[in-house]
C-alpha cells in the first residue's frame, strides 16, 4: 500500500534559532496529509547523519510512495575565483563553477581536505536514485546561498538570515571532483529544465532567506511559515505548486518584500501527487448566481483582474475565439465570482461544460491591515483601496500596518512599529483622506522594494558597479555596505558612484524609499546615462561638492533607528519613471510600445490593473534592479 514519507532536517549551525520550531511546523502541516514522520534534528543533523537519514529513506521507499525532505538551517556558496574549467555545451555546463550546499551542526569542523557541508550535487545523487524506484518526490529548502551574515535592518535583532559567508574554492575542490568523477554524474539540485522531482527553494542563489521572531514571538523561517499557512489552506484542493508559489510570495513579501521563494522541477504537479494541471488557465463554471472561476486568491485570482473565457481544448487565448471576458468581482481562497461581457451577439451564458479562463490583465496583491472595530469611515477607507485590505483569517499572523485606536486618535504604524501619522476618530474629511494617502504610500513603497524583473528575455545583463557612501569636507570618509548591515547618522551627507564596466550603455534611475514609504527621485528624469567605461558621481551640487543629505523623516519618533532603501532601476533605453515618487489615480495612458517595466511601475504607482499578455518584441525594455538597504541612526548631539 503506498506511503507517504517526509524526512525533515533542522540545522541550528551559526546561533539559527527558527529550525527546530520550522520542523515542528512543518510535522504539524504534513501530518494530516497522511505523511509518517522522520526527524533529523539538533545534534542528529551533523554532515554524515543528515546523509544516513537520507540513504535510509531511500532504502525504505516502494515505487508508489510519496516523499518529502525538507531543510531548515544556513545555506552556503562556493565559486570558481576566475570561472576556471567551465565549458558550456548548449545549456549543460560540464565542469559547474558555482556549488550550493547546505551547512549541518558539524559544519564548523571542517578542514582544507574534510568538507562538512553537503553540496548539491550531493544531495542530488541521492534525490535522483530515488527517483528511479519512484516518481513523486518533494524538495523543501528553507536556506539561503547568498554568503551572507547580516540582519534585516527593519527588524533588527528580530531577523536573521540563512547563509554563511563564502568558503574557498579548494575547500570542496577533492569532494566534488570524486562526485563528479562517479559513474553517476548528478547535476545540481537546481537544474531547472530536467529535474524528476520537485524543488521549493526560500530564494535564488545570490539571494537571502531570512528566520524572524513572528507575530506569535517564535522564530521560523519565512518560507516554511508561508508554505505551511497555504498547504494548510490548500488540503482537500487540487492546487499546482505553479499556482500556490503565488501565495507563498505575497505572504513573505508582507514581512521581507525582497526575498522570492524559488521553484523548479514539475512545477505544475499538484502538491504531493504526480497529476498535473495541464494548462496555464482556470476552470469557469456556470453556477446558481454567477459565473465562478474555480481558483481563487491563493491560485493569484484576484478581485480586480480580468480573464479571457475560451472553449474547453484552448491552450491559449486569442481575441478571435474568444468567448467572453470575465473581470473577478469578489475571489475568496479558491473560488472567484465574475462579471461576463460576451464577446459574440446572442451569447448570455457559458457552455454547460465550463470553460477555460486565461488571464488578460492583473491587480497587484491588496496588503492586509488590522483596524480597531466599530470605526466605519476606516472600515470603508480600507474597503475602497486599490492598495489594503482588511486582514482576514488566512492572513493572521501576516500584518502588513496597524491601525490603533489611542485616546480617542487613529495612529498609522508600520509593521516595524514605526508610527507614520495620526488623525482624530471624529475629524476632518481632509484628515481621513491624509490617513488614506499615508498607507497607500506605505503599499507603493512595499511592491517598489520589491521589483525585480523575473522574465529572462526582458532581463538586463550589466557589469555596472554601484558605490554609495559618505561625504564629509568634500572628500569621500567611508562607503557603506550593500547587505544591509551598515548604518549612518541623520543628517549625513551621501554620494553614489556609478561604473560602467559593461559593453553596452546602461540608464540607471534611482529612488529613494524611507521608512514611511516615501519616494523620492535621486537621478534626472530619464535616468543616468552611462556608455561603455564611463563613470559619474551622484551629488546634490558638484561645485562646491555638496552630497545628498539624508535627513529623518518629519514627525516621526527618533527612539529607534529607521530602515531606508536607496533602489536602482537599470534599462537599456532611457525611460521615464517619474510616476513612482508621484502618486496618481488613472491607469497608464494608452499608447504603443509601451515595456513591461512601464506597465508594472504604473501598476505600482496608481493601483489600476496591467495587461498580462506578453510584450511584443519591439516593445521589450531590458531592465534590472539594485537595493541598498542601511540604518537611519538618530543623532544624539
Amino acid at each position: 500500500m503506498p506511503t507517504r514519507r517526509a524526512l525533515l532536517i533542522a540545522s541550528s549551525y551559526g546561533g539559527l534559532q527558527g529550525p527546530p520550531n520550522d520542523a515542528n511546523m512543518m510535522k504539524s502541516t504534513l501530518e494530516p496529509f497522511g505523511f509518517m514522520i522522520t526527524k533529523c534534528c539538533d545534534a542528529n543533523a551533523t554532515r554524515d547523519g543528515i546523509l544516513q537519514a537520507l540513504k535510509r529513506l531511500a532504502a525504505e521507499i516502494s515505487i508508489d510512495d510519496s516523499v518529502v525532505v525538507y531543510y531548515s538551517g544556513h545555506g552556503g556558496i562556493v565559486e570558481s575565483p576566475l570561472l576556471e574549467g567551465q565549458v558550456t555545451e548548449g545549456t549543460n555546463t560540464t565542469s559547474p563553477w558555482r556549488y550550493q550546499f547546505l551547512v549541518p551542526v558539524d559544519y564548523h569542523m571542517s578542514t582544507p581536505t574534510d568538507f562538512r557541508g553537503i553540496l548539491d550535487i550531493e544531495l542530488s545523487m541521492i534525490l535522483r536514485s530515488m527517483t528511479e524506484t519512484i516518481k513523486n518526490v518533494t524538495v523543501i529548502l528553507d536556506c539561503c546561498h547568498a554568503s551572507r551574515m547580516v540582519r534585516e535592518p527593519g527588524l533588527g535583532d528580530l531577523a536573521v538570515s540563512r547563509s554563511v559567508p563564502a568558503v574557498r574554492w579548494h575547500d570542496i575542490t577533492k569532494l566534488a571532483s570524486v562526485l563528479e568523477s562517479s559513474e553517476y554524474r548528478p547535476k545540481g539540485i537546481y537544474d531547472e529544465e530536467n529535474s524528476p522531482f520537485v524543488c521549493l527553494a526560500a530564494a535564488a542563489a545570490t539571494e537571502t532567506a531570512w528566520e524572524y521572531r513572528n507575530s506569535g514571538g517564535r522564530w521560523c523561517g519565512a518560507m516554511t511559515e508561508a508554505l505551511a499557512r497555504v498547504l494548510s489552506d490548500c488540503r482537500g484542493h487540487l492546487i499546482s505548486w505553479r499556482a500556490s508559489l503565488f501565495r507563498i510570495s505575497e505572504l513573505i513579501k508582507i514581512t521581507f518584500p525582497n526575498q522570492r521563494p524559488y521553484l523548479t522541477g514539475k512545477v505544475d504537479r499538484h502538491h504531493f501527487s504526480l497529476s498535473e494541471s495541464l494548462t496555464d488557465g482556470f476552470h469557469i463554471l456556470n453556477e446558481v448566481d454567477a459565473a465562478v472561476i474555480q481558483a481563487g486568491s491563493i491560485s493569484g485570482v484576484l478581485a480586480g483582474n480580468t480573464y479571457s473565457i475560451m472553449n474547453h481544448g484552448a491552450r491559449t487565448a486569442n481575441t478571435r475565439e474568444q468567448l467572453a471576458e470575465a473581470h473577478v468581482m469578489e475571489a475568496t481562497s479558491f473560488r472567484a465570482v465574475v462579471h461576463l461581457k460576451f464577446s459574440q451577439p446572442g451569447i448570455t451564458r457559458l457552455p454547460d461544460g465550463g470553460a477555460i479562463a486565461f488571464l488578460k490583465e492583473s491587480v497587484l496583491p491588496k496588503w492586509p491591515v488590522e483596524i480597531p472595530p466599530g470605526i466605519p469611515w476606516l472600515e470603508a477607507l480600507v474597503l475602497g483601496s486599490r492598495f489594503i485590505k482588511l486582514q482576514e483569517s488566512k492572513d493572521s499572523g501576516f500584518t502588513f500596518a496597524t491601525f490603533h485606536l489611542q485616546s480617542n486618535v487613529i495612529a498609522l504604524h508600520t509593521k516595524h512599529g514605526v508610527e507614520v501619522t495620526t488623525t482624530p476618530v471624529d475629524g476632518s474629511q481632509e484628515g481621513r483622506l491624509n490617513l488614506q494617502r499615508a498607507v497607500e504610500q506605505l503599499a507603493r513603497a512595499q511592491h517598489l522594494q520589491g521589483l525585480k524583473n523575473d522574465i529572462e528575455e526582458e532581463y538586463l545583463h550589466h557589469k555596472t558597479l554601484i558605490e554609495f557612501g559618505i561625504l564629509e569636507n568634500s572628500f569621500s570618509r567611508r562607503m557603506i555596505r550593500d547587505d544591509g548591515t551598515d548604518s549612518l547618522v541623520e543628517n549625513s551627507y551621501t554620494f553614489i558612484r556609478l561604473t560602467n564596466g559593461g559593453s553596452e550603455t546602461v540608464y540607471i534611475t534611482i529612488f529613494n524609499i524611507n521608512a514611511v514609504g516615501k519616494i523620492s527621485r535621486v537621478s534626472r528624469i530619464y535616468g543616468v546615462e552611462l556608455p561603455q567605461g564611463r563613470s559619474e558621481v551622484i551629488l546634490k551640487r558638484k561645485n562646491p561638492p555638496t552630497g545628498i543629505q539624508i535627513t529623518w523623516p518629519n514627525g516621526v519618533s527618533r527612539a529607534n533607528p529607521l530602515e531606508e532603501t536607496l533602489l536602482f532601476i537599470l534599462t537599456a533605453s532611457a525611460v521615464d519613471l517619474c510616476h513612482l515618487a508621484t502618486p496618481v489615480q488613472h491607469p497608464p495612458p494608452h499608447r504603443l510600445g509601451f515595456s513591461g517595466l512601464e506597465k508594472l511601475t504604473w501598476c505600482i504607482a496608481s493601483g489600476c490593473s496591467r495587461n498580462a499578455n506578453a510584450v511584443d518584441d519591439e516593445s521589450i525594455l531590458r531592465y534590472s534592479t539594485h537595493r541598498i538597504v542601511f540604518n537611519i541612526m538618530p543623532d544624539s548631539t
